[in-house]
């Protein structure tokens, strides 16, 4: 079976993510069940934002809106901030060892809702390059990655 690994880096929303990821396995979800899919999610809790959410209710959210077939971890680690989140994510997808070749990746932004519903393996089939991350999103069509090296 093939693989297919998605980051999000993620802050605490409320339950603003059921209109973004929400949206992404709702549209793509269908498209995706030959793969073994790892959707590993880092969690942070800017300061601003503690006093209206917490990490608990945005794992909640997550869990409703994530297909139980979706192998779902979560960093929750201090120390906020992009570039940490993507460290720690690339080191937990070291750690569980979902580095290969065959592997997809996925960056998925926890604000960016997808613009229409189509075939996802579509374009995963065209643009499959070896050491790239796909991302695409109605705000950045082409990601803040722009689909570039992982």
């Amino acid at each position: 079976m093939k693989k297919l690994v998605i980051l999000t880096a993620s802050i605490i929303r409320g339950d603003f993510h059921t209109k973004s990821i929400g949206k992404f396995y709702e549209f793509f979800y269908e498209y995706l069940k030959e793969y073994e899919i790892y959707h590993i999610i880092n969690i942070d809790e800017p300061k601003n934002l503690k006093n209206y959410f917490n990490k608990y209710e945005t794992m909640h959210v997550y869990n409703s809106i994530i297909p139980e077939k979706v192998n779902t971890i979560f960093i929750n680690e201090p120390n906020p901030g992009f570039l940490i989140a993507y460290k720690k994510l690339i080191s937990k997808v070291e750690e569980l060892d979902l580095i290969d070749d065959d592997y997809l990746y996925y960056w998925l932004e926890d604000d960016w809702e997808p613009k229409s519903k189509y075939d996802i393996n579509k374009i995963f089939n065209l643009l499959n390059y070896q050491n790239s991350c796909y991302a695409l999103s109605k705000n950045a069509p082409l990601g803040s990655f722009r689909g570039g090296p992982f």
